[in-house]
Parts: structure tokens; sequence; C-alpha cells
């Protein structure tokens, strides 16, 4: 029995000690971290930053090396509250193609990207919902998909919407997290590299030099940032001890 207290007043202990640092780190790292919330867009119920515009630069090969940018819109400025860049296709699958004979209808495609040839980022601004004091902040992605729907009209594209999920660690403060998604909306493209081109206040295209691709509207920009699961672990023991240390007395 007085082994068995003495067993649980060392959880206790432990756990009190484990919630203690790891509350000191939370709270030495509240000024410069990142906060720990859901943000969304402003065209979303309780937004609070701005949507955006995307490029997509296209490569040689159809689709395989396209690259994404996109950035927030303020109608006079890009990037003041977010920027994304850098990911590369890597996989284009058709998952859906119910265009008829003649072209016309609807493909779906399923495609994933190549983060590391250009290095993907997500960049948040200084001075949005999320600084907690130190920022801008660069999230290193490590996660990058797109379901991209097309509207074919004889063989060529007309209209598409594309829905991106993703995922990343926020550089320099280790134990955050980022998850977020994001709607895409086309709203032209330029296929021949002599005349038009990208319109301007549209971030350009990558990778750099590309001459051609396609441009629109991002809205419906949800970004998520959590401590890792090591340290909600971490937590979890310490209330743990805490609650063996109450039953205790």
């Amino acid at each position: 029995m007085v082994a068995y207290l003495r067993t649980k007043s060392v959880c206790a202990v432990v756990g009190l000690v484990v919630l203690t640092a790891v509350g000191g780190w939370l709270a030495s790292a509240a000024d410069a971290a990142p906060v720990l919330n859901v943000f969304k867009s402003d065209d979303m119920d309780g937004g609070s930053f701005l949507t955006g515009r995307y490029s997509e630069g296209f490569s040689a090969a159809p689709d395989i090396g396209n690259g994404a940018h996109a950035g927030s819109w303020d109608g006079s400025n890009l990037y003041t509250d977010w920027e994304l860049q850098g990911p590369l296709v890597a996989t284009s699958t058709v998952v859906q193609d119910d265009r008829d004979a003649g072209g016309n209808g609807v493909m779906v495609l399923f495609r994933t990207f190549d983060l590391n040839t250009l290095g993907a980022t997500l960049t948040l601004g200084a001075g949005g919902p999320w600084d907690g004091g130190d920022g801008p902040y660069t999230v290193d992605l490590d996660y990058y998909v797109q379901t991209v729907t097309g509207m074919f009209l004889n063989n060529a594209m007309v209209f598409a919407s594309s829905i991106e999920s993703f995922t990343g660690d926020v550089l320099g403060h280790a134990g955050y997290r980022l998850v977020g998604q994001a709607n895409g909306a086309f709203v032209g493209q330029d296929v021949d590299p002599t005349p038009g081109g990208l319109p301007v206040d549209f971030p350009s295209w990558i990778p750099a030099g590309t001459p051609v691709g396609s441009w629109g509207e991002v809205g419906l920009v949800r970004f998520q940032i959590t401590p890792e699961p090591a340290t909600l672990l971490l937590l979890a023991m310490g209330m743990g001890g805490l609650l063996g240390l109450r039953r205790k007395r």
C-alpha cells in the first residue's frame, strides 16, 4: 500500500513538472509564436483576413511541373496578409471524365505537388489575426494536394474550380503546426507566349520565367494553427498527474 501511494505521488509530481514545463513553454512563447486558433478569410462568417488571387505557370508537359502561386489581395496590393509559393504539380490523375465525343462536359483531376524543388512555403503576414508578436511567420509546407473540376467546351476549358488542402510546420516555433484549405476559381489563361500575358495585380507565374499560365480568385481560406500531437500528449500527462494527486488527497 505504501509502495502504491509512493508510486502515485511520484507520478503526480512528474505530471506536475511536465505540466509546469509545458505551460511555461507555452507562456514564454505566447508573445512571439503564432496564436493557436482557427482563422478564416473575410468571405466566411467570422472571417478576419483577406481573400486573394492565384496564378499557375504552365510547364512544357501537361500539368506536371506547373507551379502554384497565390496571395491575399486588398484591392491595391498583393501579399499583405498571406502568400503561398513554390508547390509544383508532381502527379495529375483523372478521377472523372464526363466529356462527350465533342469534348464537352466535366473532368475532375486529383493532383499532388512537389514541395522540395522550389521550397514550398506559406507566409502569414505581420499584423494578421495569427500574430502573437513575432510575425511574419513562414510555414514550411510538407503536404499539398488539389482537386480540380474543369468544364470544357470543344475540348477547351472554359471554367474550373479547385480545392487545396495543405499542412506544414511554423519555422522557428517548434511544436506549432498549420493545417489549411482554400478554394480557387478560374478567371482566365494565356497559352500563347506572344500576346496578352498575365494581367497586372495577379501573383507572378512560377517557375520563374514561365511565359504562359492561368490565373484566378482564391476564397474560403481557412488556417488552423495547432500544437504538435507530442505537445498535447505532454499536456495530457501533466493533467493526468494532477488528477492522480487530487485522488490521493
